[in-house]
């Protein structure tokens, strides 16, 4: 077993009969680098929603259609990841969507239904506006 000391420089040489020399030099810490915060995800309900007529304009003034989701919590252009589905972008808003709750497009009502309800963790990769 060993003793650590950190700190302290001991210099000189027992082959010479030089007594050790202790030097209480602190050497000052390497640079600090700060680095990007860890994007955290978090538990939303999802939801789908199917509009496919002409008509369908977003919160955000475009067409509804693939990787967009609607949300209330978020802002508009936010730029997420839904595991298991990928990567969207919130361009609308949902009616009766109250917290982390998330609104996924489908092309068709079929899949919307089939994709039901569901709870999903949803990282917040960009935020929009």
């Amino acid at each position: 077993m060993g003793l650590f000391i950190t700190g302290l420089i001991i210099s000189g040489s027992l082959y010479l009969n030089q007594p050790p020399v202790v030097h209480t030099e602190i050497t000052p810490p390497e640079e600090i680098v700060e680095m990007a915060p860890i994007p955290l995800s978090e538990l939303y309900i999802l939801t789908g929603f199917s509009c496919y007529d002409p008509y369908c304009v977003t919160a955000s003034g475009g067409r509804a259609g693939p990787g967009m989701v609607a949300a209330n919590n978020l802002d508009l252009g936010t730029k997420i990841r839904i595991d298991g589905l990928g990567d969207y972008v919130v361009l609308d808003r949902c009616g009766g969507c109250v917290g982390a709750w998330l609104d996924v497009w489908f092309p068709s009502r079929e899949e919307e239904v089939q994709f039901g309800r569901q709870e999903r963790e949803v990282m917040i990769l960009e935020g929009g506006e």
